[in-house]
């Protein structure tokens, strides 16, 4: 008896299905890749920090050195932890991470510790922290780094003498890189913004005429204003009394003088704030030419766990 065709291509088609079935089934499956593994969490870090994700890079280290410990030598790891809170703004954490490890006796760790202080204006810090060095001395290229930030503090200190006696790295084979014509343009750039500074006191006594503090600061539309505003109120003051409208010109008078005592006060922060913008402004054009997150950058390359590009 013949089968219908129907069934016949039917069968065909089973038979061949299980052909090719059969070899694959028979093979034995590709084990899982393991995404908990120490390389693997540490080819992670490395990518995170690449992209200045530098908590989760942070979280990453913890990980790894709690999951296998010794995987990492603890000096490079501690060395890429620092690297890690320093670009996460994390300044303070930084230098207390310093103190308490005794990374400051180990030179890659002061250059880290030198530019928190830096960040959070504690100049004579990083002074301290870069002039200090260990007994056994360091690395050219650490000690070219950590020069380069005593400068930038004497600088932020306003001792630009100081800064120009400092002995600097001649060329890119001790670290420099760099002509030393720089610091010399550095220093008289400082010096010139410096120079312009204002007296807080100045201010204080020069804002006994209304809105003159605030033009002393260099802030010359807020010393209109002040000037404007108070002399309107002591003028309305002056007439409320002259027209024997005593309560209406207490307000005024009160009025006058708190805006009075205000432009004061005002003038002798706005000095301050003018003071500091020089100041801000001398360390961004030092960190334009001496571009220091270079030299975190190639200190995490060389004496922490890098990139993973060498």
């Amino acid at each position: 008896m013949r089968l219908p065709l129907r069934y016949t291509a039917a069968c065909v088609a089973a038979v061949l299905v299980l052909v090719a079935v059969a070899p694959a089934s028979g093979a034995a499956p590709e084990p899982l890749k393991n995404e908990y593994s120490a390389r693997a969490i540490l080819g992670f870090a490395r990518d995170l920090a690449r992209r200045g994700e530098y908590f989760r890079a942070y979280s990453e280290l913890s990980r790894l050195k709690s999951y296998y410990p010794g995987h990492v030598d603890d000096e490079r790891l501690a060395l890429s932890e620092l690297y890690l809170l320093y670009g996460g703004g994390r300044f303070a954490a930084v230098l207390e991470a310093v103190r308490s490890t005794g990374g400051g006796d180990r030179c890659p760790g002061r250059v880290f510790a030198a530019d928190a202080a830096i960040a959070l204006g504690e100049y004579e810090r990083s002074l301290d922290i870069c002039l200090g060095m260990p007994a056994d001395g360091c690395a050219p290229f650490v000690v070219s780094a950590l020069r380069r930030r005593a400068f930038m503090s004497h600088l932020l200190l306003n001792r630009i003498e100081e800064a120009k006696r400092l002995e600097y790295p001649q060329g890119p084979s001790d670290g420099g890189g760099f002509d030393p014509a720089v610091y010399a343009a550095l220093a008289e750039h400082a010096r010139e913004g410096f120079a312009g500074r204002r007296s807080p006191c100045t201010a204080l006594a020069l804002g006994a005429v209304p809105g003159m503090g605030y033009a002393y600061a260099g802030n010359t539309q807020n010393g209109v204003i002040a000037f404007v505003v108070i002399s309107a109120f002591s003028a309305l003051t002056y007439f409320s009394f002259r027209t024997d409208n005593a309560p209406l010109g207490f307000v005024f008078g009160a009025t006058a003088a708190v805006f009075y005592g205000g432009s004061i006060v005002g003038a002798y922060r706005e000095t301050l704030r003018y003071n500091r913008s020089i100041e801000e402004r001398t360390c961004e054009s030092a960190y334009e030419e001496l571009r220091p997150g270079d030299d975190r950058d190639e200190i995490f390359r060389r004496y922490g766990i890098g990139y993973g590009d060498r």
